[in-house]
């Protein structure tokens, strides 16, 4: 066989193979979130975001009252009950256990939920994620934030109409306040954080870091988020490149 008739033959096939950028994203999805029992729910679009590879720097002493240490130590359950008023999946209210509402953005809700050794997160109806008790301390480690991931506006609707995404945490009780800086302008930030936070992320800025301050204004951990990406491309075979949505603002 030629190799005209080859290509031929191979054609469609070849169509079909994901692009080097598909792979990549594959992969460090994956391996950002190995392990991780996940309850997706529709979004319809490709996010391009590894929340769980943030890298970070080694946090202070007063960091090390983990994020997760309020769900495992019996304290005080932070955030308010969930209410049916608010914007989750109809699944969730009778789903067994305590619900709290630790965030609140732009009509999205970040519920979290405890039933014996189970605990779930859940982003308004983006997805839902459920681990046990030891899978969370072990992903949480020792830091005093971490980032649980952005949510949609509304149904197919990542970004408001200024290009912003909500984007939601988990944080130690230590931590008082959250702020998200960029590569430039002012940063965007939670000012009252009780065991979450959450606020309307700028997708148009490159992100630089998370910060987590306690009552006092000290820091008490700062974690790098210059390889997230919060846009999204609406692409089924991937990203080429100026495909991304929101587009970036310019300096």
């Amino acid at each position: 066989m030629n190799d005209d008739a080859l290509q031929a033959l191979l054609g469609p096939a070849l169509d079909l193979a994901p692009t080097d950028e598909e792979v990549r994203r594959v992969l460090q999805l994956d391996d950002a979130r190995r392990k991780r029992g996940r309850r997706r729910l529709a979004l319809g679009l490709a996010m391009v975001l590894a929340v769980a590879g943030v890298s970070a720097a080694p946090p202070t002493r007063a960091a090390l009252d983990s994020a997760f240490d309020w769900v495992s130590d019996g304290a005080k359950a932070p955030g308010r009950a969930l209410t049916p008023r608010d914007n989750v999946p109809s699944w969730l209210h009778a789903d067994p256990g305590e619900h709290r509402v630790l965030a609140e953005v732009a009509g999205v809700d970040m519920v979290t939920s405890r039933n014996g050794d189970k605990f779930s997160v859940t982003l308004g109806n983006s997805f839902g994620e459920s681990r046990t008790l030891d899978e969370w301390r072990e992903f949480f480690g020792d830091h005093a934030v971490v980032l649980v991931g952005p949510a949609s506006i509304g149904p197919g609707q990542p970004f408001d109409e200024h290009g912003r995404v909500p984007l939601f945490g988990l944080a130690a009780k230590s931590v008082a306040r959250v702020e998200l800086t960029y590569a430039f302008g002012p940063p965007t930030s939670d000012d009252d954080v009780d065991g979450g936070f959450g606020f309307l992320a700028d997708a148009t800025r490159p992100p630089r870091a998370l910060v987590a301050y306690d009552r006092n204004g000290r820091q008490v951990e700062r974690r790098d988020m210059s390889t997230i990406d919060l846009r999204v491309c609406r692409d089924v075979r991937g990203c080429p490149p100026g495909h991304l949505e929101p587009r970036r603002r310019r300096r």
